[in-house]
This record gives structure tokens, sequence and C-alpha cells, in this order.
């Protein structure tokens, strides 16, 4: 458990993310005024013996430094963090280099929209064939591109108008970005999947979800949720959340789904099973065939984020502090 937080720090709802780099795993989120982060081991602030070390788990920006809003999920990729910054209509990548020599230092900082107001979304990250870090993330203004960064530098290496991969395809906001293996996955919410690979080529296409609303207006909606993959399967939530769709990552082809009563949030996968929770309840499916393996009622604490599974840890982040529980 952290040390309890004032329910004001969680306005902007955190999102957590594990990393095995270097030699002291952390868990990083973000919350209202800041990226944060903690070691995964014991809950400690990082580099907290050091003396250039920060002084609380705040990595970016500054403490009082109010000029920056982190915005979604910051994503790890060897030692570096990649953060989602900036008010709406002027939203910027920030990187910053978390090895355990660096402690946090910002590398670069680069501006993705082509106009005000245009918006990203959540960006990934991966290696490619040749052991470069690279972050992947959608932009969508006049129209919607699949952008390829390089972390080192920021250096834009390609973008993919993806308006016209699928005729039909209708998107309202910036898709959501997975990447899996040697590929990118796209998911847009009226229900699309893109497959490209890593040098910016379309794989496989899916259209729309026949049983998928309408997109509405983005402002009240809950966040799109990124697909998820593991052991060459691929999952993701329909639009409205009542449905997990399983395809074959090679294929697209549709291997099984799952309908529910109430809107589902898919929090992650392992090798054979997929952890889910909804209306007061975790489940686990199986990842062969969708079927449920195990249900159990959520934490009696108030979820004010995204859960993470994470070493066969179930992280539940709430108002008053941090709690894990052991995966269903």
């Amino acid at each position: 458990q952290t040390a309890n937080r004032d329910a004001t720090a969680f306005a902007v709802r955190p999102r957590l993310t594990s990393t095995a780099d270097g030699t002291n795993p952390l868990v990083c989120w973000h919350a209202q005024g800041g990226v944060h982060a903690r070691r995964l081991a014991d809950a400690a602030v990082p580099w907290s013996s050091s003396a250039t070390g920060p002084v609380s788990d705040r990595l970016f920006p500054p403490v009082g430094d109010k000029t920056i809003t982190p915005a979604w999920a910051p994503c790890v990729q060897a030692g570096r963090l990649l953060s989602l910054a900036g008010m709406p209509a002027a939203q910027r990548l920030v990187c910053l280099d978390i090895s355990d020599a660096a402690e946090g230092r910002l590398l670069w900082t680069a501006r993705l929209s082509k106009e005000d107001g245009g918006e990203v979304g959540e960006p990934v990250c991966s290696l490619n064939g040749r052991g470069e870090a690279l972050a992947f993330v959608c932009v969508r203004g006049a129209e919607t591109e699949l952008m390829a960064i390089r972390l080192a530098d920021g250096q834009l290496l390609w973008r993919l108008p993806l308006d016209g991969l699928w005729p039909q395809a209708s998107s309202t906001r910036a898709p959501a970005v997975a990447v899996a293996e040697d590929l990118v996955i796209v998911l847009a919410d009226d229900g699309s999947v893109w497959a490209v690979d890593q040098a910016g080529s379309l794989v496989w296409a899916r259209g729309p979800a026949a049983s998928a609303p309408a997109p509405a207006a983005a402002a009240g909606r809950p966040a799109l949720q990124a697909p998820a993959v593991a052991c060459g399967t691929l999952v993701f939530c329909s639009p409205d959340g009542r449905q997990l769709t399983a395809l074959g990552l090679r294929s697209g082809r549709v291997l099984w789904q799952f309908f529910a009563p109430a809107r589902l949030s898919l929090v992650g996968l392992t090798r054979s099973e997929l952890v889910a929770f909804e209306d007061g309840r975790i489940l686990s499916l199986s990842l062969t065939d969708g079927s449920i393996l195990a249900s159990r009622p959520t934490p009696d604490l108030p979820l004010v984020g995204d859960p993470l599974l994470a070493d066969g840890l179930l992280f539940w982040p709430v108002a008053s502090q941090a709690t894990t529980t052991d995966s269903p």
C-alpha cells in the first residue's frame, strides 16, 4: 500500500503501467498535475536514496509546475517513459529517461497534431526488429493517421492515413492502439480493426462491428479501451462495452465472442486467461474459448482509475490508498 492521498489528486483518472526495465521495476501512472512512479517491489519512491532524486513519486513536470496536465496512460520501453500531456487543443508527447542513472530526465517533447483541437490517442511502445524503441500513436484531426516515432530522439518515421483503409469505417475520436509481436493493432470506436506492420503497411482489416451503435459525441463517454494480445489471440471490447471479441492475431478471424449484461472493462491477458470486470465482479475467462473460469466480487473500495494486471497481481487504484489482490 502507498501513503494515503487526497482524493482531489485523482481528478484525472489515473492509468497504471508496469515495466521490467532496469534493476528497479516501476509502477507508473497519471494523476492530476503529473506523471508518478513507485517501485513495483515495495511501493517506495524511486531513486529516493539519491541526492538528486525526486522528493516525491512525481516524475514530471517538476513540483509546482502547472503548465502541463498529463492525459491517458504513460507507456514504457527500453528505459524510456512516454506520456501524452497538455490541454486538449495543444497535446504533445513527453519522453523521460527512467533508467537508474538518469532518474527521470526529460529527453524530448513533440507536438503531433497538425492543427489546434486535433485529438491525440494514447501512445504505445515496442521494439522493432533492429532493437529500436518505437512509439505508435493515432492522431485525429481533419484526417485520422497512425504515426511511428523513434523514442531515442522523437523523430517521426512514418505516418499512415487510416480513413481510406476501410470504406465503411467511421470514427469520431482517435482510435486505440496496441502492439503485438511485429504488428500494430488499431481499434476505432465503431468496432473497425486494422493490423499494420511496423513499417507502416496494412496486413489485414476488419470492418465495423455489425451490432455496434453509431459513434456518439466524445464528451462524457468512457475512454476507448485498447485491444490486448497474448499467445496469438487479440481481444477487444465492443464500442458499447458489452461484448468481448477474440480474433486470430495473424488472420483477423473471429475465434469467440463473450456477451455481458453490463459494461465490461478489459484488464489484461495472461498466457491462458483473460481478466475483466463488470457490474461489481471480476471475471476470469478462458483465452481459448471465452468460457468463464472464475468470478469474484470486486474489492469494496471506490475505483478511480483502470486496474492493472501485472506479476500475478491485480492492482486496484482507489482514492484513499492503492491496494493489490490476487488475480482470479
